[in-house]
């Protein structure tokens, strides 16, 4: 069976990527063969770099284009192609005179679309265990005002961070509704930065230079999230820079307190910031992709996410005590 183009070009149209479906206008065939789908795309090279990132919410796939790349190199990818009555992971074959051969193989149905749930029930309990974790530090604090505020400023900003991921993979909502979900998980990493940071400024010994340290500190934030607001379709490697630049700049700035950390703090807070980075890094290059269609880079991110807020919250656990 010869799926017909209009099937792909109906499945472009729904995501408003004129670019990519100016690029797939050439000669499309995908043939059944039993388990397995074989796609052979012809036509500009540039189709080479077409990587789907087709959440259930429809995220663009324009940005995954690499113009100009080389027609003589066709690196091997995963990736997840989903559209009208085909829902299947594709791995890049070959390339034989400028014909691209993609090769995918069916998941499993009971284990087609795990994803989004696994995405969704995973930083749910982020939420569930950081709501847990706050009313245990204000128990810590015993009353001390300086305690209660950053404990509170930096949990509040993590259930924010875990909300907005929870809602944005949960709910089936209009395009322009979850482009604003969107909007607003980036706005609440950027919160949660500046969040983690907060108790290392204010209950630094010297009280007026670690709350100037904390204005700072979410001035930076600050302009990360006037950068999402107003570059929302950034690419991924420009949204991870951006990230890796405020927390970075808050380090420097936090750097005066840090040798203030209790006991064994500083060793949880580099290890939660390892797990952040590599969590970031698997966003950027999108790999590793260990159960296609089941357990991808975006999933490894939430649970390196959720890696990294333990590690962070062990240091809020050093300054309670």
């Amino acid at each position: 069976m010869v799926l017909q183009l209009g099937i792909v070009q109906a499945a472009v149209h729904e995501l408003n990527c004129r670019s990519v479906a100016k690029l797939l206008s050439g000669a499309i065939q995908v043939i059944d063969k039993g388990n397995v789908l074989e796609i052979h795309l012809s036509g500009d090279p540039r189709i080479v770099r077409l990587v789907p990132d087709l959440l259930f919410h429809g995220k663009r796939i324009a940005t995954a284009l690499q113009k100009g790349s080389s027609t003589n190199t066709f690196p091997r990818f995963f990736c997840r192609f989903r559209i009208p009555r085909v829902d299947f992971n594709c791995i890049v074959t070959e390339q034989k005179n400028n014909t691209f051969g993609l090769i995918s193989r069916a998941i499993p149905a009971p284990l087609r679309d795990l994803q989004e749930p696994i995405n969704t029930l995973s930083h749910a309990a982020g939420f569930l265990l950081a709501a847990i974790g706050l009313a245990w530090l204000l128990e810590l604090s015993d009353g001390d005002p300086r305690k209660i505020f950053a404990f509170t400023i930096y949990m509040v900003t993590m259930m924010i961070q875990y909300a907005m991921s929870t809602a944005l993979h949960g709910l089936r909502l209009s395009r322009w509704k979850m482009r604003q979900l969107t909007r607003l998980d980036h706005v609440a990493i950027f919160l949660f930065i500046a969040g983690v940071f907060t108790p290392i400024c204010v209950l630094a010994n010297d009280h007026a230079a670690g709350m100037a340290a904390v204005f700072f500190v979410w001035a930076i934030a600050l302009a990360g999230i006037c950068l999402k607001l107003f570059w929302l379709d950034a690419p991924r490697w420009a949204s991870t820079i951006a990230f890796q630049i405020v927390v970075v700049a808050s380090y420097f700035v936090a750097y005066p307190f840090l040798a203030e950390i209790p006991a064994q703090g500083a060793y949880w807070l580099a290890l939660g910031g390892k797990f952040y980075l590599a969590g970031s890094l698997f966003y950027a290059f999108r790999r590793p992709n260990i159960l296609p269609g089941i357990l991808g880079h975006h999933e490894l991110l939430h649970f390196f996410v959720l890696a990294g807020s333990a590690c962070h919250y062990m240091v809020m656990v050093g300054y309670a005590s």
